[in-house]
């Protein structure tokens, strides 16, 4: 008998309602919730596909130790017993994590591993904020005084801003972003249009969310700086909002950034971003028009050479313009544990780094109780990591030099991988440890945006797996310690542990439990983040960070003839994880990515659609095949980042931005393209 059941997809941070059908325990169908306030019935493929993921052959099903099938007892016993002698040899220091999407999305999982590495005295903890959103995270810091958490928030509604402009992002297909997650994003854009709304697309390709766009502007990749420079230039000398310049501007940081800006005029800005003038100014005039306006970046702008000083620029804008935390412009989200409206802030002069750094790597400080990722391998290389935990993620198709880290990922005592999927990682692991994966937990999914909700359980746990807190329970208590007051892993259900976390919301943890799957909407509230965070009510609109980084901007570019390869996203994937294809194995080395590029530029470099060609970097090269792309603007190759097999990963720098912890050039970077030979 087929059963519907109502749940929560926790694939991405868009969280979309899904209505779940069962024969059984059998998942058989998967559709999108109408009654869900935010996503409205909609699903993207990746939730709709959940079924082909459930009961897809690669799953992981059982423990193993040292590649061999283990029982759990067994399995957690050896763990325990090597990270004593860890512990006692090189102390509990020499353990770590890392953390990505797939144990993002898990509440009980994320509030478990957080704190048994704090119990356990590890800060050897790692998580994908510094792949590929620190520069977001930073910059807030740096303007608010100090606060990572204010995350400034569009959603297209009635209370939205009348223009909208969106910078190395596409909605449309990524559907989440820091502060942007957007459910049935196209019917959104269709309504916040239906209402005066004016969406402006920035990005070197003509994108799935730029098709929907009022405007498209297809600018040279790596580039945005010198537009938001412009801007910001313009618009302190006509369109700025006088009352925040006067009450919550410093005069000392108003003229000091006056100055900064004086070199970067239209010319600058066209030639370095190969847009028209007349477009630039086009876009300026209506920011002028609109008076408040939004301005989201995403993942491509994160990944570019300048995006920590993109990030700043942009705040700078939206500041200067008060279309933050006022009313008819962004809000920002005070969460539903956080309550940040009623804490009193601590203020750090220009969001100063944490001074511990790792031992092996003293120019990357911490920061957000993270070690940078770009320290993992010289950890591991210099016998600092000894042990690593990894959870739902793999730093393989994520990271610089992925050759150089599987070797150190192999010399580890311990490789503990967490996952629901056989992958790379499971090949090398000397522990494997096999998760529930989303329909078989109840979960808290919300909370980063306006939306907070509870989801049940729908089916049974299958095979031998288990609950990512279950495990840490009772490798804590193997080691000596409890890692959650109150809960017992021979008794108590992801209920217990969730209604022990949500006891710290903003409402009774029983009224988010009877609201379900479509929950509840949090608040938007205005003014606080002025009254309660700034220091001194005054923003930060011109830190170190952006003056001291403002005249890199104006040396010659660097092989300005040179093609440039961007990342992207694809609608059936979430980063490594290939939700919507499961006619073959998830993971696969031989695995050959497709290479987008313009017809123009492939008629030049000699190749054609189908064609096996090299993509070469400064820092290494790929092989892919050659997709020909009139989105792409002339000079640019297309990669989805995070793909599986070979990936971009082999061409980024291990440079790192001391600043952010983030590797300095993942996209926009200069490459050359061949036949293979």
């Amino acid at each position: 008998m087929i059963s519907e059941h109502l749940t929560t997809c926790r694939l991405c941070p868009a969280f979309c309602g899904m209505k779940v059908e069962l024969d059984g325990d059998t998942v058989v169908a998967a559709k999108g919730d109408p009654l869900h306030p935010i996503s409205r019935g909609y699903l993207c493929p990746k939730g709709r596909n959940v079924g082909a993921f459930h009961h897809h052959p690669q799953r992981l099903d059982h423990a193993m130790v040292d590649g061999v099938r283990s029982a759990w007892d067994v399995t957690l016993d050896d763990l325990a017993s090597r990270m004593k002698a860890i512990v006692a040899r090189d102390g509990a220091e020499a353990i770590g994590y890392y953390t990505a999407s797939g144990g993002a999305y898990d509440t009980a999982g994320r509030a478990s591993i957080g704190t048994f590495f704090r119990k356990l005295g590890s800060s050897q903890r790692y998580s994908a904020v510094t792949v590929d959103c620190a520069p977001g995270m930073r910059a807030q810091q740096i303007v608010t005084g100090g606060s990572a958490e204010i995350t400034p928030e569009w959603f297209p509604d009635d209370q939205a801003p009348k223009l909208a402009v969106t910078i190395g992002s596409n909605p449309v297909v990524s559907h989440a972003q820091l502060g942007m997650m957007l459910s049935d994003p196209v019917r959104w854009i269709r309504d916040y249009q239906a209402l005066g709304g004016e969406l402006w697309v920035v990005d070197p390709r003509r994108t799935e969310t730029a098709r929907f766009a009022d405007h498209h502007m297809a600018i040279r990749p790596g580039s945005d700086a010198h537009l938001l420079a412009y801007l910001c230039r313009e618009l302190l000398k006509d369109g700025a909002n006088q009352s925040e310049l006067d009450h919550h501007v410093a005069a000392a940081d108003l003229a000091t950034l006056r100055h900064a800006l004086g070199p970067f005029d239209l010319e600058l800005a066209a030639t370095r971003t190969g847009l028209e003038g007349s477009q630039i100014d086009d876009l300026l005039a209506a920011i002028r028009r609109a008076g408040k306006l939004v301005i989201t970046l995403g993942t491509g702008l994160n990944f570019t050479p300048d995006a920590l000083l993109t990030q700043l620029l942009r705040w700078v804008i939206l500041v200067i313009t008060g279309s933050v935390d006022r009313e008819g412009g962004m809000w920002v989200n005070v969460g539903w544990y956080d309550q940040l409206e009623k804490r009193e802030r601590r203020s750090v002069s220009q969001a100063a780094p944490e001074p511990k750094t790792p031992r092996s790597r003293p120019d990357l400080p911490m920061w957000l109780g993270e070690v940078p990722c770009g320290a993992m391998v010289d950890q591991i290389e210099n016998g600092h990591l000894k042990a690593l935990f990894i959870n739902g993620g793999s730093p393989l198709t994520a990271f610089p030099e992925p050759e150089r880290l599987r070797k150190a990922l192999r010399s580890l005592e311990l490789l503990v991988v967490i996952d629901v999927m056989a992958n790379e990682l499971t090949e090398i692991a000397t522990h494997v440890l096999p998760a529930a994966a989303m329909l078989e937990r109840s979960d808290l999914p919300g909370g980063w945006s306006q939306h907070m909700a509870y989801t049940a359980q729908v089916v049974p746990i299958g095979a031998d797996r288990r609950k990512t807190w279950w495990m840490f329970a009772e490798l804590g208590r193997r080691l000596g310690f409890g890692v959650m007051d109150g809960i017992d892993p021979d008794t108590s259900t992801d209920d217990d542990v969730l209604m022990a976390i949500a006891a710290n919301g903003r409402q009774p943890a029983e009224d988010l439990f009877a609201a379900g799957p479509r929950g509840i909407i949090l608040p938007r509230i205005y003014g606080w983040v002025h009254d309660r965070v700034l220091p001194g009510g005054k923003w930060q609109i011109a830190p170190d960070a952006l003056i001291d980084r403002l005249p890199d901007l104006l040396k010659p570019v660097e092989r300005p003839d040179s093609l440039r390869l961007v990342s992207g996203r694809e609608l059936h994937n979430h980063n490594r994880m290939a939700y919507g294809r499961y006619g073959h194995k998830r993971f696969d080395a031989n695995d050959l990515p497709t290479i987008g590029i313009h017809p123009e530029d492939a008629a030049r470099q000699g190749v054609s659609q189908g064609d096996a060609v090299t993509v070469k970097g400064d820092r290494g090269s790929l092989s892919g095949t050659v997709r020909i792309d009139h989105s792409l603007l002339r000079g640019t190759l297309h990669l989805t980042h995070g793909a599986l097999g070979r990936n971009a990963c082999e061409l980024v720098s291990s440079e790192i931005d001391p600043a952010t912890g983030q590797p300095v050039m993942m996209s926009a970077i200069p490459v050359e393209i061949a036949l293979a030979s």
